[in-house]
């Protein structure tokens, strides 16, 4: 059952008095009411020869919630590090505000860090945790109680304030490591991989649960992750990295319905991909293929006629027909083959249709939709050109709406 909170209380208009500084008059970064922006600009790290940030650029609103997507080694770890100040920037600027940071030392950039271990002191209690920040800061004991009280009922473990991590749930024990990161009231809030010990279920409620908190306190968060669904579910926009690089940023809608690189259409969500050659007819663009020639919606700009292209289009997007039945009128992209596989998932499933040059393609059907099918049985598979999107084999680019 959710809370009703006064975020008004949680957040007093004393938060800028002495204690709540950090750092000496002459280094210190001020708190505004709400997050502060963030500009990564020509932001790289190097190991040696390796590469393992490349001069990136990124701006985050300030109060925006901005997930950092990609594969291990990818280099979004390493670009929270950076900010957080835990790993030295090799060049380029990282502004908190309008104020650079990346020659300060963590504790004096106001920043609140959560990790996927909790690191919770297990000799202190729950409310002793939550404290430790404040106490590090020099608040006096009156106000301790007054914002640990407060920070624990937003995260809804008021009553919790006696017990040891021991004692707590994994998902109570990661509410509290994030009451500990924003008790002191940060600018802006980094998360890196904070749910990745959790189940299933526990992790999808936590997802929930840290919007929420995102949405009432206002601040910004930057938050790691390699969970796809887990970047939809919760981010304002989505950074996806790829080799040390920005591979595409957006909100979820744009990466998700306009990936601007193959990298981005198999990597974000499940996608169907079915490689052949560009060609351009009055206008507009196809894929000729082994399967057939489809024609797509939205292409690559800098798209070349009789480039080695892919088109994308989601499992979702597709609709399939026992093999002779009539498709609906804009499903302009038709193929036949054969189903070889159906794999149940409660709400939905999957079907696999193997086509002539050996390509597969899945497609995902609702429970209530679902047709008569079997294994082996022949049938056509259609979809729209407006769910077909046109890019370049190996090329990062934008995407265009075609026309």
């Amino acid at each position: 059952m959710a809370v009703e909170v006064n975020v008004a209380r949680v957040w007093p208009a004393a938060r800028l008095a002495k204690q709540d500084m950090v750092g000496s008059p002459e280094t210190r970064v001020a708190r505004p009411s709400k997050g502060a922006s963030v500009s990564l600009r020509h932001l790289s790290k190097h190991y040696g020869k390796s590469i393992a940030v490349d001069a990136i650029d990124l701006e985050i609103a300030a109060g925006e919630f901005v997930t950092f997507l990609g594969p291990s080694g990818s280099g979004k770890t390493t670009t929270l590090s950076m900010i957080a100040g835990f790993t030295p920037v090799s060049s380029g600027q990282i502004l908190l505000g309008n104020q650079p940071i990346e020659m300060l030392p963590p504790y004096r950039r106001d920043i609140g860090m959560v990790f996927q271990s909790y690191s919770l002191f297990p000799h202190m209690t729950v409310a002793e945790n939550v404290a430790f920040p404040l106490r590090r800061r020099g608040v006096s004991k009156a106000e301790i109680k007054s914002r640990v009280g407060r920070v624990l009922d937003l995260i809804q473990l008021g009553d919790k304030g006696g017990r040891y991590p021991r004692e707590l749930s994994g998902g109570q024990q990661q509410r509290v490591a994030l009451a500990r990161a924003i008790v002191f009231e940060p600018q802006l809030l980094l998360m890196d991989e904070p749910l990745g010990a959790l189940d299933k279920k526990l992790r999808e409620q936590m997802q929930l649960e840290i919007r929420r908190l995102h949405k009432e306190l206002a601040i910004t968060f930057v938050f790691v992750t390699h969970d796809q669904e887990e970047a939809l579910v919760m981010s304002d926009r989505i950074a996806v990295f790829e080799q040390g690089r920005l591979a595409q940023v957006g909100t979820p809608g744009d990466l998700y319905e306009r990936p601007r690189s193959l990298f981005v259409a198999d990597f974000l969500g499940d996608s169907n991909i079915l490689k052949g050659t560009a060609a351009v007819q009055g206008g507009e663009w196809r894929l000729g293929s082994p399967c057939g020639t489809f024609i797509a919606g939205a292409v690559e700009p800098g798209m070349v006629d009789g480039a080695s292209a892919a088109i994308t289009v989601r499992p979702e997007q597709l609709r399939i027909h026992a093999n002779g039945a009539p498709c609906a009128a804009q499903d302009v992209n038709q193929v036949d083959g054969r189903v070889s596989q159906i794999v149940y998932l409660g709400a939905s499933r999957k079907v696999e249709v193997s086509l002539s040059d050996g390509s597969r393609l899945h497609v995902r059907e609702q429970a209530r939709e679902q047709s008569a099918l079997h294994e082996g049985a022949a049938v056509r598979v259609s979809w729209a050109a407006a769910c077909t999107t046109l890019l370049s084999c190996g090329n990062r680019s934008s995407v265009k709406t075609a026309g």
